[in-house]
């Protein structure tokens, strides 16, 4: 139990991560859309495409018609309810009321069939004439308890259109908002409540091997109605104790007024809806469930943050993907409702993904697989359920998410057995050193302390091996391995892949020894410039060490080798010790051969902080006859100087130096003084 949670505690993080995701997903994703049958709203209209409805692509170049549009304004609005169509579609005007008023008694006795069911029905079409069966029909569901609302009409008019005319039994819908009415919607006394009616989509169309994307924009009344019908379903269903009466007051109550003259004349009824005042009355809580997302995401960014000065770099470099990742997720929100309707269609939900990185992420925690090795085999065995699901062939037959299941104890049972299978393989060396070469880190660890534990005898054998391997990768475990024996033999073993023909082989080795020994600085810079690209790795070594390695690397300032100077300035440099400029100051009085362009150099980088070489970099500057010394003297003066501007008269008198070098620097000093003095 301790070595189970020792393991989580190792990975703490990545664990608070997928917790904080679980919560995302449980309150995001706890109902999906259709799923309330007991809010059922009735689309009167042409045919609904349920396909364009809930954002799935539509095939070829299949119309997008006007009763499909409706209905996707009211699932926008309320996610949770059932939405059914009433078709009218019809070839002349008087199929077409035929059709509508059937589709009004199939209402009817969709409601006395189920009359515990909450029933709304939205029309947005109109017919010029009143008809007595027409409003008997109306009646009818009225005094059913069905809510029908009808869009106003589109043609600038103080003239009811039916069933909009029927006040008292219809809600009716003008098209504005709060900065007034669009120019067509009509008006009069028998409006209601008014709502925008300007709408915007995005449509897919899929094409053998390929799918378009195209904007659909479109606006009247008829697109007001729907957002008042999908409000409504919404409240109710949210708040399933309500009636349909009592969340219609809800919405007629929460109304702001709006800047046009026929509102005033209340022509444009109680005003236009408030959306986020509406659904904030029913939920006191809504504007933490709003932001539930941009918390969680915040709160993963500020978690990264705070862990990411000691992360490796590539964990910083996931961090800010995510940083840019984000506002790209939201820039295609659409596009990604999209790609999660696709995953529904193919008979998966949103926890399915969540259960599989869930899985994923317990194999990572609990084993010692290579992750590369473990992401490949789970792309392949999720992208073959995906395909066989996609396919059909699995007729539901295949539990998803116990094949995952399954092979998470694969995992684990496969290394126990292999952990196993080391144990007892004794002193079988061939057996181990297959072992060490094994993808999980557990399974090589195991082996390489039994090989150890053979001894002298095994070094030998390691050595041979060691000589006739190819891979770089199995090289570098055997050569970890042979690291940790004791025996002499195996430490003076390692110093000849030092000039392996692989740079990484090299680099590994001197990382070893490196760690192994202590190697004197002179040999390590040494090593480091005949070796092309391990100048870094011996630098960040060196730098390591910290200040005892100073003295030391002053003394290489005396000697005639360039390069190797270079190399330690560079790394006294980048030490930034108070002891470097006190060992610098105490090799001077005992007035010791140092280079001297290096020394200006690392003076430099120090800045003020080396002000009390001020006296002795003017002398170098003074005494100096060589263009490139005086150059660097001047620019190193005016760096450690703490008043620069002191500086001034002597920069001026060198703007006509004799060396072209030393005028051109003095006069971009002067002009960075005059700058600073603005």
């Amino acid at each position: 139990m301790r070595k189970f949670l020792k393991i989580f505690r190792s990975n703490e993080i990545i664990l608070l991560m997928v917790i904080s995701i679980t919560v995302f997903l449980l309150i995001h994703y706890g109902r999906l859309p259709g799923t309330n049958t007991e809010v059922v709203v009735f689309v009167v209209d042409t045919e609904v495409d349920f396909r364009f409805v809930e954002n799935l692509p539509v095939e070829g170049l299949q119309k997008i018609n006007h009763g499909s549009i409706v209905a996707r304004v009211i699932r926008e609005e309320a996610r949770g309810i059932t939405i059914k169509s009433a078709s009218v579609d019809g070839e002349d005007d008087n199929l077409k009321v035929e059709k509508y008023l059937s589709a009004l008694r199939g209402i009817l006795e969709y409601k006395q069939n189920n009359p515990t069911h909450k029933v709304l029905v939205n029309i947005s079409l109109a017919f010029d004439q009143d008809n007595i069966e027409h409003h008997q029909i109306i009646r009818d569901l009225h005094q059913a308890g069905v809510l029908l609302v009808s869009a106003a009409g589109n043609d600038d008019s103080e003239i009811p259109v039916y069933p909009a005319g029927y006040a008292n039994e219809v809600i009716t819908v003008a098209n504005a908002n709060e900065e007034g009415r669009a120019p067509s919607s009509n008006y009069g006394e028998f409006i209601d409540i008014s709502a925008p009616g300007s709408v915007e989509f995005i449509a897919h169309q899929y094409f053998p091997g390929q799918v378009w994307i195209k904007t659909l924009k479109a606006e009247g009344t008829s697109f007001s109605a729907p957002r008042i019908v999908g409000l409504i379903a919404n409240i109710l269903d949210q708040k399933t104790d309500l009636t349909i009466r009592e969340a219609l007051n809800i919405v007629l109550e929460n109304t702001e007024p709006i800047s046009d003259p026929m509102f005033f004349k209340k022509k444009l009824g109680i005003g236009v809806i408030n959306k986020e005042k509406i659904l904030t009355s029913i939920d006191s809580q809504r504007w933490l469930n709003s932001y539930t997302t941009i918390f969680i995401v915040l709160s993963c960014l500020l978690l990264f943050g705070v862990i990411a000065v000691s992360w490796p770099q590539k964990f910083i470099i996931i961090f800010f993907g995510i940083l840019v990742g984000i506002p790209f997720v939201l820039l295609i929100g659409d596009r990604a409702l999209f790609v999660y309707n696709l995953w529904r269609n193919m008979g998966f939900e949103m926890i399915d993904l969540f259960w599989w990185g869930g899985l994923i992420f317990v194999v990572l925690a609990l084993t010692g697989w290579n992750k590369i090795f473990v992401g490949c085999i789970w792309c392949i065995i999720f992208g073959g359920m995906v395909g066989t699901k996609a396919s059909g062939f699995s007729s539901g037959v295949i539990d998803f998410r116990l094949v995952g299941l399954c092979i998470v104890w694969i995992f684990i049972g496969m290394e126990r057995f292999l952990i196993f299978h080391v144990n007892v393989s004794g002193k079988d060396y061939d057996s181990l050193i297959n072992h060490i070469w094994s993808l999980s880190s557990k399974v090589a660890n195991v082996a390489r302390a039994r090989l150890i534990s053979l001894g002298e005898e095994a070094v030998e054998k390691l050595i041979i091996t060691i000589e006739s391997v190819k891979s770089e990768r199995k090289l570098i475990l055997l050569l970890r391995t042979l690291e940790e024996f004791v025996s002499p033999k195996a430490k003076n073993t390692l110093p000849y892949y030092l000039y392996h023909p692989s740079l990484k082989v090299r680099k590994q080795v001197c990382k070893i020894i490196l760690n192994r020994d202590k190697m004197p600085i002179n040999t390590l810079l040494t090593f480091g410039i005949e070796n092309f690209g391990f100048s870094e790795l011996i630098i960040t070594h060196i730098i390591r060490i910290g200040e005892s390695s100073i003295p030391e690397l002053i003394s290489i300032l005396e000697e005639n080798q360039l390069e190797k100077k270079r190399l330690a300035g560079k790394i006294l440099s980048e030490i930034n010790s108070e002891k470097v400029l006190e060992k610098i100051e105490e090799e001077l009085v005992q007035n010791s051969n140092l280079d001297q362009q290096i020394l200006l150099e690392i003076l430099e980088k120090y800045g003020t902080e080396a002000s009390r070489f001020v006296k002795k970099v003017y002398d170098m500057f003074v005494q100096e006859t060589e263009m490139w010394l005086r150059y660097q003297a001047l620019h190193t003066l005016a760096a450690i100087h703490p008043e620069p501007q002191q500086l001034e008269l002597l920069l001026r008198s060198l703007t006509h130096d004799s060396q072209e070098l030393v005028r051109c620097e003095a006069k971009g000093l002067l002009r960075d003084l005059s700058q600073k003095d603005l």
